[in-house]
């Protein structure tokens, strides 16, 4: 019997070698810092908050990827506040297998003039969410209808993330709060959905940004 117990030691040796080059040709995603540049361009368009990934690719074909920003109201969606899909950049000018995505939200107002008098515009909510390398780019402006409530927090997921198709991960959060004193959820993005929606079940709004990467392009963007 101790013949079967060698080839179990073994068999398990050549599963978690198999994981393991399987994992390493995942897609993966990882924390960046903005280049000066982009920066720039963020200043100037009035972000309030900004996040950046860069996403390695690893030679896995893919069609292409959705981008999203959820919308969440005492812990139930509301809506997907914003999103596009981007496609992958094929052909013998792309040179890289890296891909850059950014996410970035700011709020604005205004003073608009009705019958002769100023009036205070109600506040709107912005987010800018580019897929760099070819990809596209896409914003919108969102109206907020919570005024009292005032973006209070951000929070971005760090490290490194191994990507699977049809599979959305959660990368960041903006929590608006009418409340002066309240502390952000920890591990937000690690948790599971029942744990995440608990966790975020006190605030007024959240804006939650994700990604998923797909294999075949869905019905909605054809």
């Amino acid at each position: 019997m101790r013949w079967m117990g060698r080839l179990g030691f073994i068999g398990g040796i050549l599963l978690l070698s198999a994981c393991s080059v399987q994992q390493e040709k995942a897609p993966t995603l990882k924390s960046a810092e903005l280049s000066e540049s982009e920066q720039q361009l963020l200043q100037a368009g009035g972000s309030d908050y900004s996040y950046v990934y860069d996403l390695e690719m690893n030679d896995t074909d893919a069609e292409m990827i959705e981008l999203t920003v959820e919308h969440y109201k005492k812990g139930k969606k509301v809506e997907d506040a914003a999103g596009f899909g981007s496609y992958f950049p094929t052909g013998e000018e792309v040179d890289s297998n890296t891909n850059r995505l950014v996410f970035a939200a700011a709020s604005f107002s205004g003073v608009v003039e009705r019958n002769g008098e100023a009036e205070q515009q109600e506040t709107h909510q912005r987010f800018v969410l580019t897929h760099l390398n070819g990809g596209g780019s896409s914003s919108t402006s969102r109206l907020i209808e919570d005024e009292g409530a005032t973006v209070l927090a951000g929070m971005g997921r760090g490290g490194t993330m191994h990507l699977e198709f049809d599979q959305p991960v959660k990368l960041a959060a903006l929590f608006k709060h009418t409340h002066s004193e309240f502390s952000v959820p920890g591990s937000l993005f690690e948790d599971n959905e029942e744990e995440f929606l608990e966790k975020i079940a006190d605030f007024e709004h959240v804006y939650v940004f994700s990604i998923k990467l797909l294999d075949q392009v869905p019905e909605k963007f054809q």
